[in-house]
């Protein structure tokens, strides 16, 4: 079946393609009410891949590992209910002929005002991008990781920081 594209790059597709989705039997289905959601996240994230493809001087895709999850994908996860994630207004995604994880999302971070994201999130192998500005400022740029000492749960930390 030929992808129905969003955007020049985007298929809707993407904003529900999940292997663990499939692999455990999740209905990951966009609801209806959410398709605006998706539309205005994949232009941004076409914003991200124009000005990344830009920056580098070829073109750079932007594969997507996480979009929507319905609520047992996200739980799955031990993602909170409130992640953007449950109302297509985040994805994780890398872009590896741009650059690694921390390249990727230190450039998004310094230009995320102008390219309309309200969060940047530095998860060490992936970058998480949301649409929407978290009502505390201090949650707008961070690194997330898992260091050994803290047995299994995650440190969030301040600003696009190498591991």
């Amino acid at each position: 079946m030929t992808p129905v594209y969003i955007t020049a790059n985007f298929a809707w597709h993407e904003v529900t393609d999940s292997y663990t989705a499939t692999r455990l039997g999740f209905d990951n289905s966009l609801p209806a009410s959410l398709r605006n959601n998706a539309r205005l996240m994949a232009d941004r994230m076409q914003g991200a891949r124009d000005h990344l493809s830009a920056k580098a001087g070829h073109d750079c895709p932007m594969p997507i590992s996480s979009w929507f999850r319905c609520a047992r994908l996200n739980r799955h996860f031990r993602s909170s209910d409130k992640s953007d994630h449950r109302i297509a207004a985040a994805t994780d995604s890398t872009c590896p002929a741009f650059g690694s994880a921390f390249e990727v999302a230190t450039e998004l971070a310094a230009n995320m005002d102008w390219l309309g994201f309200g969060q940047v999130i530095y998860e060490g192998s992936w970058v998480h991008l949301g649409l929407y500005e978290e009502k505390n400022p201090i949650n707008k740029i961070l690194t997330i990781d898992w260091p050994a000492e803290w047995r299994g749960r995650p440190r969030t930390r301040v600003g696009i920081l190498e591991h």
